[in-house]
């Protein structure tokens, strides 16, 4: 999904479709009656032997599950239903923050069997943040959490805590000391992917500085050369244990999968947002970074992207020298130039939809949205305004419901929180 957004590649796309069909059946396999996903490894490793239900892969089957429906809406195939996929998607989300949110712990834990909690904290569990599935008070516990339980205050993110894996394994059924000493390997130590999703976690919550602060001292060359032992290059993992002499050594050095990381990292850092269904720009940037520029490829375009001024808004859109009213790309361009400030005009902030266009008629004040989508699909748009909110239409009718508006920074903030009544719906906010 995510390649093909970027590539509008539709001819492999079509050729990978029974692949990935039959790729996402073979996945269900491991759903428990609970729905939640089951695996016999902890967390994302591929050691250990126990069967139960993991945060980890619950929290990235949701997230394959809402692109395969994406994927298939694109590509104009739907000849199977794909609502009882949607469906089964809000069913995982509402257990992944009920059954295995541990509120004693602050944390996603899983269960070791059907009744008993793998008291571990690992950090695969914070990709729920990453993909913002928990309700934001519990996204903010997790990563509180995580800074005191699995954070290394010299260098990065504990991959799991406590690290007590070799004198576990009977429990988990290791092959001997597979998982390595206590802080090595998997055993306790940093891995790269670890400090990704603490940054990224802190970065959907808002924290802009904050994320950039975790990549500059854990993930920069200068960073890690800094740190303990540091050898400056990237990693699989770090060894993680303070009374050692060799803390903070790394194993296989010129790592290149932690170099995909951190350009990943990068781009979000300078704005680029995407979720299961389109690619967005965001206005909150760290407080450092004002004149910003990258090219990324959108629709199969290269796209210059320019960033200009300061705060935590869209002063003006501008799309190939024209103006727009969507910090949701919906096609590919050439040139998106941003200029943050207070906002001139209303502009749609994100969508949980595909976006085919979005105008802002200044004589009626009257902003157009248009959403496509599956019957009965679950639709949440956010819209920026200088301008008051005075009513909601869908499709040219009046509606109260799933509309709500608040003020801060004197800019006022609308989220539509609907379900598609028809494939493609307009969705019309007058000011």
């Amino acid at each position: 999904g995510s390649y093909l957004k970027h590539s509008n590649d539709i001819e492999t796309a079509t050729i990978l479709q029974p692949i990935i069909r039959k790729s996402i059946s073979m996945i269900l396999l491991n759903k428990g009656d609970d729905n939640l996903m089951y695996a016999s490894r902890p967390d994302w490793w591929d050691i250990g032997h126990v069967y139960g239900a993991r945060a980890y892969i619950t929290a990235l089957t949701i997230r394959a599950l809402r692109m395969y429906v994406y994927l298939n809406l694109k590509l104009g195939l739907t000849d199977h239903d794909l609502n009882p996929y949607l469906a089964l998607v809000r069913k995982m989300q509402t257990q992944l923050g009920e059954r295995l949110w541990d509120a004693e712990a602050g944390f996603l834990l899983n269960m070791l069997d059907s009744t008993k909690v793998d008291r571990h904290y690992y950090a695969g569990s914070l990709i729920a943040a990453v993909f913002d599935l928990l309700e934001e008070e519990k996204q903010r516990t997790l990563l509180e959490t995580a800074e005191r339980k699995l954070l290394d205050s010299q260098i990065g993110t504990r991959i799991v805590m406590p690290a007590d894996f070799h004198r576990l394994i009977n429990v988990y059924k290791f092959k001997g000391m597979e998982a390595g000493e206590p802080y090595v390997y998997i055993n306790g130590g940093v891995w790269p992917q670890g400090i990704v999703w603490y940054a990224l976690g802190w970065l959907s919550l808002g924290r802009p500085d904050k994320a950039r602060a975790i990549i500059e001292k854990y993930y920069t060359l200068q960073g890690i050369q800094n740190s303990p032992n540091g050898q400056p290059s990237f990693f699989e993992y770090r060894n993680a244990n303070a009374e050692s002499p060799h803390y903070g050594e790394i194993d296989k050095p010129t790592f290149l999968w932690a170099a995909g990381w951190y350009l990943h990292t990068l781009y979000h850092l300078a704005g680029l947002r995407e979720n299961e269904w389109n690619i967005a720009v965001a206005s909150h940037l760290p407080s450092a970074w004002q004149q910003v520029n990258y090219d990324i490829l959108i629709g199969g375009k290269p796209v210059r992207v320019s960033y200009s001024g300061t705060g935590k808004y869209f002063k003006r859109i501008e799309i190939d020298g024209k103006s727009s009213s969507s910090a949701v790309i919906d096609s590919g361009s050439d040139q998106i130039i941003l200029e943050r400030g207070h906002p001139e005009t209303p502009y749609l902030v994100k969508a949980n939809c595909q976006i085919k266009g979005v105008q802002f008629s200044k004589s009626n004040r009257i902003l157009r949205i248009e959403a496509r989508g599956m019957l009965g699909q679950p639709v949440n748009l956010q819209v920026i305004s200088p301008l008051k909110p005075q009513g909601l239409f869908v499709n040219n009718r009046t509606t109260h419901n799933h509309f709500q508006t608040h003020q801060n920074d004197n800019v006022w903030i609308v989220i539509i929180e609907s379900s598609l009544q028809e494939l493609e719906e307009i969705f019309e906010i007058a000011f």
